[in-house]
């Protein structure tokens, strides 16, 4: 019986829903005036309504099947929405002189939504298939929340600017063919998904107002145009077309984020990569790039950059990597391919090199160099090390610095089981020393309290070791002084003779 009851009742619906066109009569705006309809009756969930022309509020909860508006060609037509709105498989069509505003009101629609007018989504929420043609405007703008729950919402509009928190729930996806235009403070969310949910790859993508622009929801982006400001990513992203980073903007990716990258980055803007995984292309960066954490990894070839600072993760070095400046604080260099900069700064308790590293003009350096087996340093023949403070180089035995230029030493330096070649030149004021390792450069020259030593360690061949007056030297058991130098100084012995020259 209560099935029957059921049925009969539906019916009544279907036999009952009717065509209903708002006419305004009423002049106060209001969707629950009847006077505003005709016939005389407040549009129910089962009837299809038309808005020809003119200006209606939406403000308590209510529903349609189907509903059309902005079809007038003399008058336009407004609809506000401020309340839980449901239009059914009927769907929603706004044609080109239709406005229709959310305005912390909720739009769920079963049927197929067509925007070839404006849609103006202020905060609130929306749900169902929303399309925006070529004719249709998508403003998204405004500091409030909008959110989207089991949406798609693809877009080809003449005009979508998007600004304040996007929020993608139960795997809604924002798919653009045209121009997105983001501005000021904005983030993209996503709650509950690791597929792209935001798929820019067809369209371009440009971000202005010098705002904080946060990426927390998997993004494909096809052109980005980054105008200025800061970006922050959270999320994976990936970067079909090359990158630029103005002068005095900051990229960064945080936490897990995963930011593709292979199509390459310029500019003179600041990169940092703090993120699980940062993949880089040809980078021609004048400004900075900063590795803090995770991988920064160099999948591209010709790659330059201003200033390159290493504070934490790991430097993954697939292709050739040239900086003016670089910087060494704490973490990780690896990979087959070479390092090099004009100047080196070198400061760290603990730092890892498994990379060649080449350096043409300076290197000031203190502290703990660990070589990999696959590390090493030249000093250029135009250049010059210098320590900062202490300083060891240490690894496995058979790594190399080697030497074409010169070494200051005014701080102590140890070499232990890392060879000093080259044919470069030494000046100490402090103390040098080597542990199991081999030397060889064209002259030493000792000054002050400076002290140059082994023990384990054979002196292929220096040319000279020189002081200001005398040298002091012992050769395992054997002693001796040299007036101002000692000349082709070389060890021999197994064990190696240890050594000491003292000025």
């Amino acid at each position: 019986m209560m099935k029957l009851l059921a049925i009969v009742a539906a019916l009544a619906v279907a036999t009952n829903a009717i065509s209903i066109s708002w006419t305004g009569y009423g002049n106060d705006n209001q969707w629950t005036n009847k006077v505003n309809w005709s016939p005389d009756q407040v549009p129910s969930t089962g009837d299809d309504v038309t808005i020809a022309s003119g200006i209606v509020q939406v403000t308590i909860p209510t529903g349609v099947n189907s509903l059309v508006m902005g079809t007038s060609f003399s008058a336009p037509a407004n609809l506000t929405v401020f309340q839980s709105f449901f239009i059914g498989t009927g769907g929603l069509q706004v044609e080109g002189n239709g406005n229709l505003f959310i305005n912390s009101g909720t739009a769920a629609v079963s049927g197929q939504v067509t925007i070839g007018g404006n849609l103006y989504f202020q905060s609130g929420q929306i749900s169902g298939q929303w399309t925006i043609n070529n004719r249709g405007v998508a403003d998204l703008s405004g500091p409030a929340e909008k959110v989207l729950t089991g949406a798609q919402f693809i877009s080809s509009a003449t005009s979508f600017p998007l600004s304040g928190v996007l929020v993608l729930n139960q795997s809604s996806q924002v798919i653009v063919h045209s121009t997105v235009v983001i501005s000021g403070d904005a983030s993209i969310q996503a709650q509950d998904s690791t597929a792209v949910l935001f798929d820019a790859s067809a369209g371009t993508l440009t971000y202005t107002g010098n705002g904080n622009f946060q990426i927390q929801a998997p993004i494909n982006f096809g052109a980005f145009n980054f105008q200025g400001g800061n970006l922050t990513i959270y999320d994976e992203v990936t970067f079909v077309n090359p990158f630029v980073i103005p002068s005095g903007s900051y990229v960064a990716t945080v936490g897990s984020a995963v930011a593709n990258l292979t199509a390459g980055v310029s500019g003179a803007g600041v990169l940092s990569g703090a993120g699980t995984n940062l993949i880089l292309g040809n980078v021609t960066v004048s400004g900075a790039l900063n590795v803090i954490g995770g991988n920064v990894t160099f999948v591209g070839a010709g790659s330059s950059i201003g200033v390159l600072s290493v504070s934490g993760g790991y430097l993954v070095l697939n292709y050739a990597v040239v900086a003016k400046q670089l910087n060494f604080l704490s973490g990780n260099v690896v990979g087959a391919a070479s390092l090099s900069a004009n100047q080196l700064y070198f400061s760290s308790t603990g730092f890892n090199l498994d990379s060649a590293l080449t350096v043409t003009k300076s290197a000031a350096v203190g502290g703990l160099l660990a070589f990999g087996s696959s590390g090493s340093v030249t000093i250029g023949s135009a250049a010059t090390l210098s320590t900062l403070a202490s300083i060891t180089f240490t690894g496995a035995p058979g790594q190399t610095v080697t030497n074409q230029g010169s070494l200051s030493i005014t701080a102590p330096a140890v070499f232990q089981n890392i060879n000093l070649g080259g044919s470069g030149s030494v000046t100490a004021s402090s103390t040098l020393s080597f542990q199991t390792a081999t030397v060889t450069q064209t002259a030493v020259t000792l000054s002050g309290a400076g002290i140059f030593k082994g023990a384990n360690t054979r002196i292929i061949s220096v040319g000279k070791v020189a002081a200001t007056s005398t040298v002091s030297a012992v050769i395992g058991s054997y002693s001796f002084t040299c007036p101002a130098e000692c000349d082709d100084v070389s060890t021999s012995g197994v064990p190696t003779d240890s050594f000491n020259f003292s000025a």
